[in-house]
């Protein structure tokens, strides 16, 4: 009976982790910094604070001692150990997107809109202080003109990705002229520029 317990209240981590799963694998395969999904990272985040509450309520409550309940406790721990591993591999990858491409998001209002609050503000305070190290302590104030950082190169976009339909798509133009239907959980093989408006609203997920 313990057993079957734990196997339905495990299920909303699992769905957890598999979110998170999609949402870094397709952050890590798209050469563009995606937009960040509030939505699922505040419910992983709420999720995780309730959770671990309960376990920390069912150990004060319990002075037997016993050993099944011990078992069970480090197995739930192990849970939310996974779903937070997760969240932090998603939020880290978009950190290090963030990184790698500074300089273009910082230039292109669309991409900063990609960006949760905290995410811009780190961006903001990075890019502020590699202009006035590269100011600074590089060129000096005889070069300071030549401090004006550059739009980094923007991202190969003519690049393929394998992409699957998350729901059916009825009308996808592969190439100019070229239309036919995505069903639900096909993979294909497809230009990255012609996949992003899909990927934006959530149609595709990158493999």
């Amino acid at each position: 009976e313990g057993a079957g317990e734990g196997e339905e209240e495990e299920s909303p981590l699992n769905e957890d982790v598999v979110v998170l799963h999609e949402r870094w694998r397709t952050q890590v395969n798209s050469p563009h910094i995606l937009p960040y999904d509030a939505e699922t990272v505040a419910e992983v985040m709420d999720t995780l604070r309730r959770q671990e509450a309960n376990l920390d309520q069912a150990m004060e409550l319990d002075q037997s001692g016993s050993t099944e309940l011990y078992e069970t406790m480090v197995y739930y721990r192990m849970d939310l150990a996974r779903v937070k591993y997760a969240l932090q591999r998603y939020l880290r990858t978009r950190l290090l997107k963030i990184e790698a491409n500074l300089a273009s998001i910082m230039a292109d209002e669309v991409l900063q809109s990609h960006l949760s609050p905290a995410e811009a503000d780190y961006a903001a305070r990075l890019h502020e202080l590699t202009t006035e190290h590269i100011e600074g302590a590089v060129f000096g104030d005889s070069l300071r003109a030549l401090a004006d950082l550059r739009p980094s190169p923007p991202a190969r976009r003519a690049r393929y990705v394998f992409a699957r339909a998350v729901r059916d798509v009825e009308r996808f133009e592969f190439d100019p002229g070229e239309v036919d239907t995505l069903a639900k959980g096909e993979v294909w093989v497809l230009r990255y520029e012609r996949a992003k408006p899909l990927l934006l609203k959530g149609l595709l997920e990158l493999l």
